[in-house]
């Protein structure tokens, strides 16, 4: 990172001033061109970091995002995502926010840690609005709606059929990232969306 001079920014305060003075996608410049741009993007307060993609476009960073920590992360996903108690998560927010860090860089176990640092709370209100499950531990072997937009989930306990709100490859992928960081965790949470009221 350098400053408008020119010379490399490697005071972790002057970064955070040249950041404070930068717009848009200079913000963007100025941390991937710092000299450790990781460490860089570690340093900053979750709220900082957050307003700095807010002010860059959360679509031209995804490389940052992918960079955040897992307390970075989800408080990107928090303030974008919740509208109000009573109307809970947008499911579109959330689906962005991972879609970004996904798509953002190549450590997906990285990913599945910034995933994972998500309220349990917000993740189960994003799978009820798009799911109806089926336990095949314990029902007549299910008849969804829609074959198409039915998916088994890894362990071969539920069939998870989609709402089409048009996020299906999305939520299977969250789906997948779930069973693939913590298989034991993704099944009581989708047990959880079964037998809770929308």
């Amino acid at each position: 990172m350098s400053d408008a001079s020119g010379s490399a920014l490697l005071d972790p305060r002057a970064a955070r001033r040249a950041l404070q003075n930068a717009r848009g996608k200079q913000k963007l410049d100025l941390i991937l061109s710092a000299p450790d741009p990781q460490q860089l993007v570690s340093s900053l307060p979750p709220e900082e970091l957050y307003f700095a993609l807010l002010d860059i476009g959360p679509d031209d960073a995804a490389e940052i995002v992918a960079m955040a920590s897992p307390e970075q992360f989800r408080h990107f996903v928090d303030m974008s995502a919740w509208r109000g108690a009573d109307e809970g998560p947008r499911t579109s927010q959330v689906i962005r926010w991972l879609s970004l860090a996904r798509e953002g860089g190549e450590d997906l176990e990285k990913f599945r840690r910034q995933l994972w640092s998500l309220d349990i709370e917000l993740l189960a209100l994003v799978l009820r609005r798009e799911l109806r499950v089926h336990d095949l531990t314990e029902e007549e072997p299910a008849r969804p709606e829609n074959p198409g937009m039915a998916y088994y989930t890894s362990d071969r306990r539920f069939l998870l059929e989609f709402a089409g709100s048009g996020e299906y490859a999305a939520v299977r992928q969250l789906i997948e990232d779930l069973y693939a960081q913590d298989p034991f965790g993704a099944g009581r949470l989708i047990e959880s969306i079964r037998w809770e009221l929308p």
